[in-house]
C-alpha cells in the first residue's frame, strides 16, 4: 500500500498509521518512510492497542514541501493480516 501526501510546508512532520487492533492482524507489518533525510524501516504491532486513538504515531521525520515523501506499507514477511485506514502527517514546526 502507497500513500503519498502533496505536503503544504517544509519541516518536520509527526507520521501516524490508521487501523483498529485485532487479533487476526500483524505484530510486524514493514513500514518504509521516504523522507527528506533518507528512508526509515520501521515494523508496526497491528494486534496490541497502545492509543485509544485510531491514528498510531510511528515516527517524526523531515518532509520537503510537494509529494517527495511516502509511507509504503507491505504484508512481505508478516504473522496476520494487514489492515491500514489512512495515514496522516501531523506539522511539528521548522
Amino acid at each position: 500500500i502507497h500513500f503519498q501526501p502533496t505536503l503544504p510546508r517544509t519541516g518536520r512532520y509527526q507520521v501516524c498509521i490508521g487501523f483498529r487492533p485485532s487479533r487476526a492482524q500483524a505484530t510486524n507489518t514493514p513500514i518504509t518512510i521516504k523522507h527528506a533525510a533518507g528512508t526509515a524501516q520501521l515494523a508496526l504491532d497491528q494486534r496490541t492497542e497502545t492509543t485509544p486513538f485510531a491514528f498510531v504515531p510511528v515516527g517524526e521525520f523531515p518532509f520537503k514541501a510537494g509529494n517527495s515523501g511516502s509511507v509504503d506499507l507491505t504484508n512481505r514477511g508478516t504473522d496476520g493480516r494487514i489492515v491500514i485506514d489512512a495515514v496522516r502527517w501531523v506539522w511539528l514546526g521548522e
